[in-house]
């Protein structure tokens, strides 16, 4: 079974609904769309579809500081969550707001006016969409009208539905074409990472009828009320597993859209054997394009040429180049090579902008005390929030797969009773085996009365053992174990993601309310995606970004936060809160300050 499979077989709702055919009979009709070549402009909200409780604030918290909002994501949230409860006096005052910080009035704000057909745009708002945001009603008319194009707007504006919604709406279905009768996929959305493809999978199998709510009663989302096209197959070529299944089994057979990353696509479609999966394509979409070209660029750029050439329609199909920092040369070389034609660009602020609505700080600290600094501002972010009663989502940015397999231990001991802690990596990346004469051992093995440290709150034995399995040095880091951490941080379970660069591109995560830089970030437009996990459109918690960094890497710090105008606030070791270890507890002659102060001497030795 792939990964994308268990993912789904894991989250379906069991009404009998099958994983290679989303429903089994075909829907007769197709609606037909006759659209302006004009973008359409305005300002509109979003509901983000939160799996359990979303941590956001009520919007009649915001009605007296409206003016002091400018964050176009955080606004168009508020607007979504006061029509939702039906406070039409505060969604006039946010409309009024937004028309000021966009500088023009926004017309109709539901699906409807976007002339999607009717089944999507019903699916849209019972999967709680309420409306369009601003780069999704820009993007709907071009790629509805099927001219090339670049979609660019900040992070966490909701990109994937303004390219997924169109590429869905744009497709054939029953009458007009059967599944049977596909001889290769429609459309085809490439990303850089398997990640990000598995969620925009699992986003267009809830668009296509599929439920992920795990049980939830009064789900308007459930298969039941999905009136749309029946038969559907979404597929994931995002693995050397699925790579694998494409060439033996009918896999790819009578698939409507294909999401893939570049080297995967281009194995089965150039190798032995291979599939036509270019050869009958309508849509070619490829997200994070400036990721695409950085990191597997051969891949790409071939994948490109042979789409522009090889359709058996007589022409190239459409194609739509994404991201939140593409850069004019690499729209340049797409126009120059052919694989754009006559583009419309579509977008929304400022090249490489960030929201608004994140606080940027940093911390500098040497090698030996970055984890202890780690703790102990984690630990203050939690009282705060406690404070303000909002819960805590942290995402930690180590430097590389190894680092971040390295000190996730030390934090699951120190963190514990405070934070459940998901590990992220790379397929492929290998984790470290408990060394005999580790810290920890040498540690226990020094202490009277020695325990085991704890990996993880004893309390959740499914925590506890996910965690053990994770570094226990006998296998790689599997695509299995990234999509489990993945999950699991999505669905709540735990409020700590530790990960790597590869997860800042476009990953959708609920409510993330801190970001740190586990050291120096390696550029501009990889802060800017790290920083772009908080914030999203759905989530009224704004962000904090923080980076722990060498003195040696001050200034370049510093002139990469002036490339991004941003002005961070440096933060001192000695206003961090408590201490790992209180001059009290040295003090202590009870049993309880005894344990107290071993465990302090624990995390402190752990985390050097």
């Amino acid at each position: 079974m792939t990964s994308s499979q268990m993912v789904m077989q894991r989250y379906c709702s069991g009404h009998g609904q099958s994983l290679s055919r989303l429903q089994s009979r075909c829907l007769a009709g197709k609606k037909q769309h006759v659209l302006k070549r004009s973008c359409i402009c305005g300002s509109l909200g979003k509901n983000e579809d939160f799996v359990g409780d979303p941590v956001v604030k009520p919007a009649k918290d915001f009605r007296g500081d409206l003016q002091n909002i400018s964050d176009k994501n955080q606004l168009q949230t508020i607007l979504a969550s006061a029509i939702s409860a039906e406070d039409y006096l505060l969604a006039g005052a946010i409309r009024d707001r937004l028309e000021q910080v966009m500088g023009g009035r926004p017309g109709r704000i539901d699906w409807a006016s976007l002339d999607l057909p009717e089944w999507l745009s019903d699916r849209l708002e019972r999967l709680g969409y309420k409306f369009p945001t601003e780069i999704q009603r820009r993007a709907a008319s071009v790629l509805l009208g099927e001219y090339d194009a670049t979609i660019q707007s900040e992070t966490g504006s909701g990109k994937t539905l303004s390219f997924l919604v169109p590429i869905l709406a744009r497709m054939l279905y029953a009458p007009d074409i059967f599944p049977d009768d596909l001889l290769g996929p429609q459309a085809i959305v490439v990303v850089p990472t398997m990640e990000l493809g598995v969620q925009i999978c699992l986003l267009a199998y809830r668009l296509f009828g599929g439920s992920l709510s795990q049980g939830q009663p009064g789900n308007e989302a459930n298969m039941f009320t999905y009136t749309g096209p029946k038969g559907i197959q979404v597929r994931g070529l995002l693995n050397k597993e699925e790579i694998v299944m494409s060439k033996g089994t009918p896999y790819l057979s009578a698939t409507h859209l294909l999401v893939a990353t570049p080297e995967a696509l281009m194995e089965v479609y150039t190798g032995e054997d291979r599939l036509p999966l270019l050869d009958y394509l309508r849509i070619l979409c490829i997200d994070e394009f400036d990721e695409c070209l950085k990191s597997s660029s051969e891949a790409t750029m071939l994948l490109l040429s042979c789409a522009a050439k090889n359709s058996t329609f007589g022409s190239k199909p459409q194609v739509v180049l994404v991201g939140a920092t593409l850069s004019s040369d690499q729209v340049s070389l797409a126009v120059s090579s052919g694989w754009l034609v006559d583009p419309i660009s579509i977008q929304v602020g400022e090249t490489g902008s960030i929201p608004t609505g994140l606080k940027h700080r940093f911390i500098v600290c040497d090698s030996s005390r970055r984890l202890t600094t780690l703790v102990r501002m984690l630990r203050l972010d939690l009282e705060l929030q406690q404070a303000e009663k909002s819960q805590v989502r942290t995402i930690v940015f180590a430097r590389s797969p190894e680092d971040a397999a390295q000190f996730v231990e030390p934090l699951r001991s120190a963190l514990w009773s405070e934070h459940n802690i998901s590990l992220l990596l790379p397929p492929g990346s290998p984790l470290p085996s408990p060394a005999a004469g580790s810290n920890e051992n040498r540690l226990q093995g020094a202490m009277e009365g020695s325990r085991e440290l704890p990996r993880s709150n004893p309390a959740d034995p499914e925590t506890a053992a996910a965690a053990s399995h994770e570094l226990a040095g006998s296998t790689p880091f599997s695509a299995t174990d990234s999509i489990h951490a993945l999950l699991s941080f999505r669905d709540k379970k735990s409020s700590l993601l530790v990960c790597t660069s590869s997860a800042a591109r476009g990953l959708d995560l609920p409510a993330v309310s801190h970001v740190y830089n586990l050291g120096m970030p390696p550029d501009a437009p990889q802060y800017l995606h790290r920083a772009g996990r908080a914030g999203r459109i759905g989530s009224t918690t704004g962000g904090t970004i923080t980076s722990i960094i060498h003195p040696e890497d001050v200034t370049s710090f510093m002139a990469l936060m002036e490339q991004l105008k941003l002005q961070p606030e440096e933060l001192s070791y000695d206003t961090l809160g408590a201490p790992l270890l209180h001059a009290d507890d040295v003090n202590g002659s009870n049993e309880k300050g005894y344990e107290k102060l071993r465990k302090g001497l624990e995390d402190i030795f752990n985390l050097m």
